[in-house]
């Protein structure tokens, strides 16, 4: 971030960047979508809840792969490729969100957190669905600096990402040098 950015609200911030194409040239939900369906074990008969929704290339990539119903959720009005139709729900996932589904699914989204709020948004999504997907980016961000802003706050390693997990059962979880991956459950 540059010296003397100006704080900007996390809603603006976004809408900001959601107005820059290059933001959008990579869909982090549209390329694991494959290995989440596998994971999770995706039919056409579940819906879907994609938290922090994005472009919404990885809706659309679920919904292509199983027939799955899908429910997306962003912070932002203008996040949305064009050619993407599911319905959208616009919330700010540090507060309780208003939509239901069986399973959560959640790509850079959780590294853009700060760190005091990722205990909320966690427990706000699996108060919505009975398991939940994160692929979370471990490394520091280079978009923002289009706009003079950090976008990943909570950058962290797997381990510390993990013990965030702990109220849950984790189902299957992998890392790699620039990502963590969970997939977890309630436990009942």
């Amino acid at each position: 971030m540059r010296r003397n950015a100006v704080p900007m609200a996390e809603d603006e911030k976004y809408r900001k960047m959601w107005s820059i194409p290059a933001y959008r040239d990579t869909a982090p939900g549209e390329l694991i979508a494959e290995t989440f369906v596998k994971v999770a074990n995706i039919t056409k008969e579940q819906k879907v809840v994609d938290f922090g929704c994005g472009t919404g290339r990885g809706s659309k990539k679920i919904h292509e792969l199983t027939g799955a119903t899908m429910q997306m959720v962003d912070f932002s009005n203008n996040c949305l490729d064009s050619n993407v139709t599911f319905p959208l729900i616009i919330a700010d996932l540090t507060k309780p969100i208003a939509v239901n589904g069986d399973v959560g699914y959640c790509t850079d989204v959780m590294e853009h957190i700060a760190p005091e709020n990722v205990d909320t948004v966690i427990k706000n999504i699996m108060d919505c669905v009975e398991s939940a997907f994160f692929q979370i980016s471990l490394v520091h961000d280079n978009m923002g600096a289009l706009i003079g802003q950090h976008l990943h706050l909570s950058v962290f390693p797997y381990a510390w990402w993990s013990d965030k997990f702990k109220e849950y059962r984790i189902l299957w979880s992998d890392q790699d040098a620039i990502n963590a991956v969970f997939y977890v459950k309630k436990e009942i």
